[in-house]
């Protein structure tokens, strides 16, 4: 898909010519960068003819790291070209470019969403939060696992397993759910830093909010093995 999108761009950047200024407007999303990068980007994009407007939003679950959003391939144009290596330059070199075609949304008519992410940003992403995690404390949970399609398993000491699905839309606060048995759980993530081998690595650690007799109330850290 990355790929695909790559060679439309590139084919696109003989169909305008260059002018000195331009008309789409960019919306940059500060949601999961630091407040020098957020202004950092916003004063080159401006400088280059960009109308630059600061957004703060969850990050959609397509997006997993960095990404430009556009509403149509037909805006996939060399704004969105001059956009991307403006950003390439500044350091997010990890850049996806995504197609947002139904549903309310900002990217239309040649408006461009930028989602970017700081290198020492802890803000966690639904990607960020699809891990295995171990149980610090309790001797009955071994793992909780929870998959990209949202789905959550857990596996208990005495080989036991319980599934469901899991939801992260209200960021810090992790849900489990399932029907039967009724599962309808809390955790809060965070991101700590700890030393493993002598050296400094960040993970996620997830604190129980509820109390159930179907699931313990164990603090959960992201395992590292994997």
């Amino acid at each position: 898909m990355v790929r695909i999108l790559s060679y439309i761009i590139a084919m696109t950047t003989v169909i305008l010519s260059i002018s000195g200024c331009t008309s789409s407007k960019v919306y940059l999303n500060s949601y999961a960068l630091e407040t020098n990068d957020k202004n950092r980007v916003a004063k080159v994009l401006e400088s280059k003819g960009f109308n630059v407007e600061v957004i703060n939003l969850e990050f959609p679950r397509s997006v997993e790291s960095s990404a430009i959003i556009v509403g149509s391939n037909a805006w996939l144009n060399e704004d969105v070209i001059e956009v991307r290596d403006t950003l390439v330059k500044l350091g997010f070199s990890s850049l996806d470019v995504q197609l947002i075609t139904s549903g309310n949304h900002w990217y239309r008519g040649g408006n461009i969403g930028v989602y970017l992410r700081s290198k020492n940003s802890d803000v966690v992403t639904d990607a960020d939060l699809a891990e295995s995690y171990k149980s610090l404390e309790c001797n009955t949970f071994r793992e909780l696992i929870l998959t990209e399609n949202y789905r959550f398993s857990v596996v208990k000491d005495d080989g036991s397993v319980l599934n469901g699905v899991w939801s992260a839309t209200n960021y810090p606060f992790l849900h489990l759910e399932n029907d039967e048995p009724y599962v309808d759980f809390f955790y809060q993530a965070e991101v700590i830093a700890k030393i493993e081998a002598g050296k400094e690595i960040k993970v996620i650690r997830l604190k129980p909010l509820t109390t159930t007799a179907t699931l313990e109330s164990c603090i959960l850290e992201q395992n590292t093995w994997s």
